[in-house]
């Protein structure tokens, strides 16, 4: 009898060991799921790191940020910058299809402190950054001849300090410093501008010489009635006050825009000889978002000043109209409220469209 109990408990604790087993068994089992289920979180957590990496990417290329992502062409600076370092990896900007490749020159040197009158033979070193603006290095009262050799042709303009002194004196002093030669229109908007004067902006349109000047609009209207009339010759600049720098645009139509704005420094007027020339410029078809991304690339190669001779007085001056020229206002290519402002990148952005010119950006615009 004693036996028989002594096997029954045998065969229990069989039973019960058995059953531990299976338990630890089935424990084990559970906490390999959940340590798989917890290396898996670990995977997830990695890989929704890197979908919101993703996600934020997108923003990024949007946004133009500052960690080398690419950036979107379609901004409204419509700049179109085939390649502009967005950061400090060296990412590329995607070039907008058919834009011309714009290539910027190599820079200049700098100057600190305040800065000299340039050689007026232009053979002072090339600079392209400036502390401070350049103190009169020009004659009031004496003319000014400028010829913009372009890849399409010489454009020769006449300069008159009469009615923008400081304006004068200042794009003469850049381009005695060389400081445009190089530099492509990085703006053509048909049947209105044409834009450019930036050798260092990133992209196109958002740069300048290190300062700033006053503005100095014209104060009368032509003989057609408007402050500004096709091939004139006037600074762009962004939305601010004194905020011309060294950006430049060239009216080839429409110029309701920049009447309606007024604020645009009038400095100069192309000569009847380059018409053709400027015509040419201007009919380049553009392309992107804002359709004034040039689709070939129109460099200017330097920029010469003379002193005209004051005996001569043949070339009409800054501000006249030839009585031959088509009304400004029938082209009709550019939108109501367009500008020319310059990128100014955070801009400036200057708005989209025929804005006018600005220096940080477009005519207002970018």
């Amino acid at each position: 009898m004693e036996a028989a109990h002594q096997a029954q408990s045998q065969h229990d604790k069989r039973r019960k060991g058995i059953a531990l087993v299976a338990l630890i068994g089935i424990f084990g089992l559970f906490a390999g799921t959940l340590a798989v289920a917890g290396g898996g979180g670990d995977d997830g957590e990695t890989i929704a790191g890197a979908e919101a990496d993703g996600e934020n990417q997108s923003l990024v290329e949007s946004d133009g940020a500052t960690d080398g992502s690419e950036v979107d062409p379609g901004g409204a600076d419509g700049s179109g910058e085939i390649e502009t370092d967005a950061g400090t990896d060296g990412a590329v900007v995607p070039a907008i299809p058919g834009a011309a490749e714009l290539v910027k020159p190599e820079p200049g040197a700098s100057v600190s402190g305040e800065t000299e009158c340039p050689a007026e033979d232009g053979s002072s070193e090339r600079t392209t950054s400036f502390e401070q603006a350049p103190p009169m290095c020009i004659d009031p009262d004496a003319r000014y001849l400028a010829t913009i050799a372009t890849t399409m042709g010489d454009i020769e303009v006449e300069l008159d300090p009469s009615i923008a002194p400081e304006t004068v004196n200042n794009f003469v002093t850049l381009a005695r410093y060389q400081y445009f030669d190089g530099v492509p229109f990085h703006r053509i908007v048909p049947d209105f501008v044409i834009q450019g004067g930036d050798p260092v902006g990133e992209p196109f349109g958002t740069g300048g010489p290190g300062y700033t000047i006053d503005e100095e609009p014209p104060t009368e209207t032509n003989e057609q009635g408007t402050l500004y009339a096709k091939y004139d010759l006037a600074m762009a600049k962004t939305p601010a006050p004194s905020s011309t720098g060294s950006q430049f645009f060239i009216v080839t139509g429409r110029t309701d825009p920049l009447d309606g704005d007024g604020s645009y420094s009038l400095f100069g007027r192309v000569l009847p000889e380059s018409y053709a020339v400027v015509d040419a410029i201007g009919a380049v078809p553009g392309v992107g978002p804002t359709g004034d991304t040039p689709s070939e690339a129109v460099v200017m190669e330097s920029v010469t000043i003379v002193e005209a001779d004051p005996s001569t007085d043949e070339d009409a001056p800054a501000g006249d109209v030839d009585s031959t020229e088509d009304d400004a206002g029938e082209d009709g290519a550019a939108e109501e409220g367009a500008g020319i402002e310059e990128d100014a990148a955070t801009d400036d952005d200057a708005a989209s469209g025929e804005d006018p010119p600005s220096d940080e950006g477009d005519v207002t615009e970018e």
